[in-house]
């Protein structure tokens, strides 16, 4: 896989992959032009225990791939020195473009996304949800705070790290 990291204007990270081949690039195959789809979403996390209760507890995600990326292409691509990153990927119940987590184990700084009320409608997830009322009661057994609308159409919570998650009646 090659992959290429960088902002868009607005200051979005973005990262390019190229797939050569295997189960990875399977769903790519036959896809048209140059871009050709939506592989994943990916958010790091500092606390990888909670986040992973979160993900794959009220909200249903499944685990379908763990790994560790270190060596010289990952620190170009993070620049920074000898980074160790646990890569989870999480997948939702219907095929969609996945989650995944990037847990680093060094460095070891607070890499928590530090975001204010202002910042939400830029740093949120937006996911759609069949019964929103019924995760609303999921995420609050769980110990969460979410936020109804008043028809009950969606669904505000922040994950472990404080990411934003959106969840809109499907």
């Amino acid at each position: 896989m090659t992959a290429y990291k960088f902002r868009d204007p607005d200051g979005h990270p973005l990262e390019l992959i190229a797939f050569p081949g295997g189960p990875p690039a399977a769903r790519w195959r036959d896809a048209p032009g140059l871009f050709l789809g939506i592989d994943h979403s990916a958010i790091t996390v500092t606390d990888l225990d909670a986040t992973l209760a979160f993900l794959t507890g009220p909200l249903g995600l499944t685990v379908a791939e763990r790994g560790l990326n270190q060596g010289p292409e990952q620190a170009r691509l993070d620049g920074v020195e000898d980074p160790q990153v646990d890569v989870i990927a999480l997948e939702p119940p219907v095929p969609a473009p996945h989650v995944e987590l990037l847990h680093y184990r060094v460095p070891t700084t607070d890499r928590r996304q530090r975001v204010g009320p202002g910042d939400r409608a830029a740093t949120r997830y937006i996911f759609s949800a069949t019964d929103p009322e019924g995760l609303s009661r999921r995420l609050c057994a769980s110990g969460l705070a979410p936020q109804a609308s008043a028809d009950g159409a969606t669904v505000y919570c922040a994950g472990p790290d404080g990411h934003g998650f959106l969840f809109v009646r499907a």
